[in-house]
């Protein structure tokens, strides 16, 4: 009986083996491969429904563990406002996005979740956290140093949060100021001498912005 017993214990020994040396074979596991090669071998992997459901970014406030499980969602965003309480700390922030985030590594695919949080005015979500005007009394001031303090306040924050957090940082965070042109603003679609002014005259404005940089147009 004990050498079955032992028998049985390397067969499993041996399975066992086996099946990790095949997760450590799984290509866009593997830091050291190019990442086009990565994300061709993950997307084979994938569903229909894990691709839809990567692309996916859900409000914090209407989702649950069990949706992020059943619907493979790949980002959750914090707007104004969305808080793990009222009062939310570093630690609050931190252990929430943890939840999130261990759920979405323990899925089939093992996908880190993308998480947003809108600090346009500051890291204001959290409680004692700096708050700023809005961008429009920033430009009141006419004084662009003035307008780079926020930016530059709130990575600081930013780089704090994930200084206390226990875990591997699980995002890429970029400071980025990103404005909407007025370029060619056009309203209710007018026309002038049978020429649709937002297509003909305006975006021609605005794709000159989009090529200087800009990265995002008004809905006109």
């Amino acid at each position: 009986m004990s050498c079955d017993r032992l028998c049985l214990g390397i067969v499993v020994l041996l399975c066992w083996l086996a099946g990790a040396a095949v997760a450590d074979d799984v290509l866009y596991k593997d830091p050291n491969q190019p990442v086009a090669a990565r994300v061709k071998d993950l997307l084979g992997r994938m569903t229909m429904e894990e691709r839809i459901g990567q692309m996916v970014q859900i409000e914090r406030i209407s989702v649950t563990l069990d949706v992020m499980r059943h619907c493979f969602i790949g980002s959750l965003l914090s707007g104004g406002g969305s808080v793990p309480n009222p009062h939310a700390t570093v630690v609050d922030w931190i252990n929430m996005v943890n939840e999130f985030q261990n759920k979405s590594l323990s899925m089939r695919l093992g996908i880190p979740m993308i998480y947003g949080i809108d600090v346009v005015h500051g890291h204001i979500n959290v409680i004692n956290a700096t708050i700023f005007t809005h961008n429009v009394g920033l430009g009141a001031i006419h004084g662009s140093q003035v307008a780079k303090t926020p930016i530059q306040v709130t990575d600081d924050q930013e780089v704090y949060l994930n200084n206390q957090a226990e875990t591997e940082r699980s995002h890429v965070y970029a400071v980025a100021m990103v404005v909407c042109s007025r370029d060619g603003a056009a309203k209710n679609k007018a026309k002038r001498n049978g020429l649709d002014i937002a297509d003909n005259i305006h975006r021609t404005e605005q794709n000159k912005s989009m090529r200087r940089g800009l990265e995002s147009l008004p809905v006109t």
